[in-house]
């Protein structure tokens, strides 16, 4: 992990030295990537102290710095077809939610201040059943706050659908592919598509549950009909329609590490040979499904 975490350390310095009034080096670190940000998020709440979510403080405080830079919010799948074309601003970044938490509705209306549309991956079963999400891994909140885990319903997602929002799928159940055959594969990756389309007219885009994916799943989704779809890991491993990677954003990015992950640096280190080692070596975590052996 050392290598991992050296660069961006390296790179928040440099940004910190660039900071001052008369900067003690040239700077080498440009704030416009070269490559689209994808931002992920799951829930947005200052009432859940979990790793998945984020306080309305912080979000709030981000989403102003992002609009204050200047970047162009995008959906996926229009980002998307701006990169397949060649037609991409400058400073673009889309803003996902994974799961479908019941938060997210808080969230767009910190975003719509900005003049911000996102993209929400939700997990069907629950939508459509109204149940608390649940699946191997979600940490479970403290007694009185199980509304945390809440999901979206169809109303909700109807009205972000109408507010601009793009509505992507996050499979049926939110397995964790690697684990399931060709036939339960193809199951949540289509099924989860068709029924967002019968609702909403289309469903272009998934994220994959756990936020992994192998070349399979991502030829698998391909099969299924979607245009674009999206990891979530810490090494940039692929970019590729269908394997697009994405930054996780957390409660404590803000400031001078928010800076750093809105930087050329945080992409360069992610998809740095350092990274990718770490990557290679590292240990399956505690809430992943395990693997068939």
């Amino acid at each position: 992990m050392t290598g991992t975490i050296l660069a961006p350390r390296i790179a928040a310095r440099l940004l910190e030295w660039n900071d001052a009034p008369t900067p003690l080096i040239p700077r080498v670190i440009s704030m416009r990537p070269k490559i689209p940000l994808i931002l992920a998020y799951h829930a947005v709440s200052s009432k859940w102290h979990s790793p998945l979510a984020v306080t309305e403080q912080s979000f709030f405080e981000q989403m102003r710095v992002i609009h204050e830079r200047g970047f162009v919010a995008y959906t996926v799948s229009e980002l998307e077809r701006c990169r397949q074309a060649g037609e991409v601003a400058p400073r673009s970044v889309a803003i996902t939610f994974d799961d479908g938490f019941a938060s997210v509705v808080r969230a767009s209306e910190i975003m719509e201040h900005f003049g911000f549309r996102g993209t929400l991956f939700i997990v069907t079963h629950f939508v459509a059943t109204g149940k608390a999400l649940d699946w191997f891994g979600l940490p479970t909140p403290s007694a009185g706050s199980t509304s945390q885990i809440r999901s979206v319903d169809w109303n909700d997602v109807e009205r972000l659908a109408s507010a601009g929002w793009e509505i992507g799928s996050h499979t049926v159940t939110h397995p964790r592919l690697a684990t399931c055959d060709a036939a339960m594969m193809a199951e949540e990756l289509g099924a989860s598509r068709q029924t967002i389309a019968q609702r909403l007219g289309g469903c272009e885009a998934i994220a994959y549950p756990y936020g992994e994916s192998e070349l399979a799943v991502a030829n698998a989704a391909g099969a299924a009909g979607y245009l674009v779809g999206c990891t979530l890991t810490g090494a940039h491993l692929h970019d590729r329609p269908l394997l697009r990677p994405r930054i996780s954003m957390s409660t404590h990015d803000v400031r001078l590490r928010l800076r750093l992950h809105l930087s050329s640096a945080s992409l360069i280190a992610r998809r740095s040979a350092p990274a990718r080692a770490a990557r290679s070596l590292r240990r399956e975590r505690s809430w992943l499904p395990p693997l068939a052996k």
